[in-house]
């Protein structure tokens, strides 16, 4: 699919306007000025781009940014974009981004947005990933998530 350098997307019942931002990998990143998730858009075409926050861009550093797109990864390759929300697909994600830019970076990412949870439900379900995080071994590798990565068909920036 074509898109512009603007582009409107409706998250929780709000329309939303993001500009692009950069290609990482070959995957077209896109700011949300108005939104403080980090999110992946998947079109029935099976194109894709990545939605950053930038309140996030302006708090991480490179690595956990990264980390973050590598879990976003996850999300498109295997379609949960298109799913209702489950905590098993954020699991997954954090062992992809795990192998993708280490364990360390996933936890301390995750310790960062566990500070800043709006809520206590939001915390609780942090805590989950890092304990799941911390307890599980990894079951993808460098070249697994390469072979994602290199799976997924980016969006065409007009």
């Amino acid at each position: 699919m074509d898109v512009g350098k603007m582009v409107y997307f409706q998250h929780n019942g709000t329309i939303r306007l993001c500009r692009y931002y950069r290609s990482w990998n070959g995957i077209p990143v896109y700011l949300a000025n108005d939104d403080t998730d980090t999110m992946s858009a998947l079109y029935q075409d099976g194109t894709s781009f990545i939605i950053l926050s930038c309140d996030l861009l302006k708090m991480w550093h490179e690595a956990f940014i990264t980390n973050r797109l590598w879990h976003e990864v996850s999300h498109l390759y295997y379609g949960d974009v298109l799913k209702p929300w489950d905590i098993r697909f954020e699991f997954r994600a954090d062992i992809v981004a795990s192998a993708a830019t280490g364990r360390d970076v996933s936890l301390k990412r995750l310790t960062m947005v566990k500070k800043i949870a709006m809520n206590p439900a939001k915390a609780a379900v942090v805590d989950k990933r890092i304990e799941y995080l911390r307890t599980t071994p990894y079951t993808y590798s460098k070249p697994s998530v390469l072979k994602m990565i290199n799976s997924l068909h980016p969006v065409t920036v007009l």
